[in-house]
């Protein structure tokens, strides 16, 4: 059982890098469009409509590709004052619950991505001032879903094992309360 958690521990490291590399680079390019929509129009008093919708999908990118890896760190809002307080077989129920309920959603979320990248794809549409495809638009808002249901059914498998005896994860929580003291002060 182990094997198979590393290597999908394995293939998630590699895909988060490569989508964290990717969000990186939208989020220079989303700079970059900024800055130049501003010299644009406050410079040369030629405004560029292109330069907000440029922008906005640049930072959809970056929220997309940035999903996985926020869940994969736990970077995402939580109250842990209340865990704290409970015992650990009620904290390890609880964490597969709420695991389990979020990749619920997030699968929910990821058919409707896939519908409208389809509905995109299918009906060629594009945006209307830079004239992009929209497919390509969604399409990378879907490979974040996927990657963060992926990422998800991760760290259900690992809270589930975890639950049941199967796994010891102490180094993970050491590792996720250091975090979260450092976060603290």
């Amino acid at each position: 059982m182990k094997e198979g958690f590393s290597a999908m521990q394995r293939m998630m490291k590699a895909c988060n890098s490569a989508l964290v590399i990717i969000s990186s680079a939208s989020m220079f390019f989303m700079v970059l469009i900024v800055i130049h929509g501003v010299f644009m129009r406050y410079v040369l008093h030629q405004p560029r409509a292109y330069s907000v919708e440029l922008s906005s999908f640049s930072m959809m990118a970056v929220i997309a590709c940035a999903l996985a890896y926020t869940q994969k760190v736990r970077g995402n809002v939580r109250v842990d004052i209340v865990l704290m307080y409970l015992p650990e077989k009620i904290r390890k129920v609880l964490d597969v619950f709420t695991l389990a309920f979020f990749l619920l959603y997030a699968v929910g979320l990821l058919c409707a991505g896939w519908e409208l990248t389809s509905m995109h794809f299918s009906k060629d549409m594009h945006s209307n001032d830079a004239h992009i495809p929209l497919w390509w638009v969604s399409g990378i808002f879907f490979i974040g879903l996927a990657s963060l249901c992926l990422q998800l059914l991760h760290d259900t498998g690992i809270a589930i094992a975890d639950l049941l005896g199967k796994i010891d994860t102490t180094d993970d929580e050491d590792r996720t309360d250091a975090s979260m003291k450092e976060r603290a002060q």
